[in-house]
């Protein structure tokens, strides 16, 4: 998938990745919701692909209708924004520890 976009809205705990979907000949443009705990692995796979430049420095900050602040990621400023999100599925089951 091409990333295009990331978006950690302040209060909600799914971040929305917006990008480009090619498959075979076919491309359209998609977007999911993925857990924020899988931010880290995503600026990982995108670090990786794009040496030359600080992912997490692209983040920028904007204020939601609601009041709160949340992050934007512009991944088309990235040399390199194809990445394959099944790193999902294959990653170990990440645990929450509560008190």
């Amino acid at each position: 998938m091409q990333v295009k976009e990331v978006l950690l809205p302040g209060e909600q705990q799914d971040m929305l990745i917006i990008g480009t979907e090619m498959r075979g000949h076919l491309m359209f443009d998609t977007y999911f919701y993925m857990n924020q705990s899988n931010l880290n692995a995503l600026i990982n796979l995108l670090q990786k692909e794009n040496n030359d430049t600080d992912v997490s420095a692209l983040f920028t900050s904007f204020k939601g209708i609601d009041g709160s602040t949340g992050f934007q990621l512009d991944a088309t400023k990235l040399s390199n924004n194809c990445i394959d999100f099944q790193f999902i599925s294959t990653a170990q089951p990440s645990y929450a520890i509560r008190a």
